[in-house]
């Protein structure tokens, strides 16, 4: 059986992240104590968690600890029962532990008969978090190996094999549960990631590529299947991400294909957010659709998937879409940091045209952000500011009263700033003027955003907006966060009545 290789896909295989599923407990502390059979210093035990607010935590090997001789002791803060993930290293198996909040976790390491690592778990869960270990519950491969055997019976067959094999595997563990000797926000835990296992391993083995089912059977595996173990319900929510993640982009294609039905309709109002070859994603309910895009991001960029102008055209369209998201500063922090895209936008630049990149100036340097194709400036605004007031300062080298405006820059700066209002100059000086832009733009101290337009004013402003090509200058544009014209003609800052009219339009 070949896997269906996707992003998320390779991010769930590699991963070693799990997140909670009870959403009734509290915080507590959980402390987490390992005890090593030989002596062990200053070696390093690496984890991975997904169970709190702090988007960096999604992060690979964000915890660790270091091994104090035999042993060593790592609390975390749960509010609610989840996984936290050892890294497999020279001195310990990868480790999958359930947690419980407030639980206390003792485990020892050993050897075995083959000189192997093995844990051996102590205390509250511990059979359990022994038996989940091995368990073909949480192991997508394993559990496609059982029930493949039953792909060409009927659905009917097909059905009741699954769901039995399923069954006889959550066994011991709700024997455990009666026992009292899981908790029973474990139990669910284990079963919620069970019927995540079921939905990748039906997909493997009868969704063929990207959901296209042909056989009548196997369509009617797949719609029993996704239909009672719906990946966009509500019982999913608090299940890992990932996880549900992939489960849902399975749907989603299955969806595509007409092999489920939905009165959903993909999302038109994220235009732009999924290539052609991940639109199906389009059919997942937006909060899914967030989460999918910002695993899809992390992955192309940690395993450097796509070039980075393609990565950074998706970092802006998803804040575009999701200006609150956490992960929009843990993005910019890793992988999109104004010393990073410079870096890897520099061996462009020699070939990039001067109207096809956004500036930002500063007093000594002037430095493209952002590759900019159409020389429109709604689009323009709509791409690089999303959900942001932009004001437009139309003006150029050759303008005398444009320059004399600059002298108001900086009690108009302030006022933009305090507003939350971004500044975009846009010179519409002839092609061959670029270098003596550049420089008028350091000579001046426009600190700001920048497009070089060009006097090629064609098809700069949006049909119907009544602003001719032969726009006088300077001239103030004003766009509301949607990127429409709320006034195409803001009074000059010389005049004095520039910050009351922009009050009156913000306002």
């Amino acid at each position: 059986m070949k896997i269906l290789k996707n992003p998320l896909l390779k991010l769930l295989v590699i991963s070693c992240l799990f997140i909670s599923c009870d959403k009734h407990n509290t915080s507590h502390l959980t402390t987490i104590k390992g005890n090593f059979q030989n002596k062990i210093n200053n070696k390093t035990v690496s984890f991975c968690r997904f169970f709190d607010d702090n988007p960096e935590h999604y992060f690979f090997n964000y915890d660790s600890v270091i091994v104090n001789e035999k042993s060593f002791q790592k609390e975390f803060e749960l509010r609610e029962t989840g996984i936290i993930t050892i890294l497999g290293s020279t001195i310990i198996p990868k480790t999958k532990i359930i947690c419980d909040p407030g639980a206390e976790i003792n485990f020892f390491v050993s050897k075995d008969s083959l000189n192997r690592n093995q844990v051996i778990f102590k205390g509250k869960n511990a059979k359990g978090n022994t038996l989940f270990q091995t368990s073909s519950l949480r192991k997508v491969n394993y559990f496609a190996e059982l029930i493949y055997k039953f792909k060409d019976l009927p659905s009917k067959l097909v059905i009741e094999n699954t769901e039995r094999i399923k069954d006889s595997l959550l066994k011991p563990f709700r024997k455990m549960k009666d026992n009292h000797e899981i908790s029973p926000s474990f139990y669910d835990l284990v079963e919620k990631t069970s019927e995540a296992s079921v939905l990748s391993a039906m997909f493997h083995i009868y969704g063929r590529i990207y959901g296209e089912v042909t056989r009548q059977n196997d369509k009617e595996i797949l719609h029993y299947f996704f239909t009672k173990y719906d990946p966009f319900s509500d019982r999913y929510k608090r299940i890992d991400m990932l996880s549900r993640s992939v489960v849902s982009e399975y749907k989603c294609m299955l969806l595509l294909n007409g092999v489920l039905k939905s009165n959903m309709k993909p999302t038109e109002n994220l235009v732009g957010l999924w290539d052609d070859k991940l639109k199906h994603n389009s059919m997942a309910p937006i909060e899914i659709q967030k989460v999918m895009k910002s695993l899809t991001i992390m992955v192309n960029r940690s395993f450097e998937v796509n070039n980075f102008q393609t990565d950074y055209s998706d970092y802006i369209m998803f804040k575009k879409y999701f200006p609150k998201s956490p992960y929009i500063e843990v993005f910019k922090e890793k992988y999109f940091s104004e010393d990073q895209i410079i870096l890897n936008l520099k061996d462009n630049l020699k070939e990039v045209k001067p109207t096809s990149a956004i500036y930002t100036g500063s007093k000594n340097e002037l430095k493209v952000i952002q590759i900019h194709e159409k020389n429109n400036i709604a689009d323009l605004v709509r791409n690089q500011f999303p959900k942001k007031t932009v004001l437009v300062d139309m003006w150029a080298t050759w303008c005398s009263p444009c320059i004399k405006e600059f002298t108001h820059k900086k009690e108009l700066n302030s006022f933009l700033v305090e507003n939350g209002v971004e500044m975009l100059y846009v010179s519409i000086d002839k092609e061959k003027s670029y270098e003596k832009w550049k420089s008028a733009v350091i000579e001046h101290d426009l600190v700001g955003n920048h497009f070089f337009a060009t006097d090629n004013l064609t098809d700069f402003f949006p049909k119907g907006s009544g602003i001719s090509k032969n726009i006088t200058i300077p001239r103030y544009l004003l766009f509301d966060t949607n990127g429409n014209i709320l006034d195409d003609n803001v009074p000059r800052p010389s005049s004095g009545k520039t910050e009351q009219k922009l009050l009156e339009l913000l306002n």
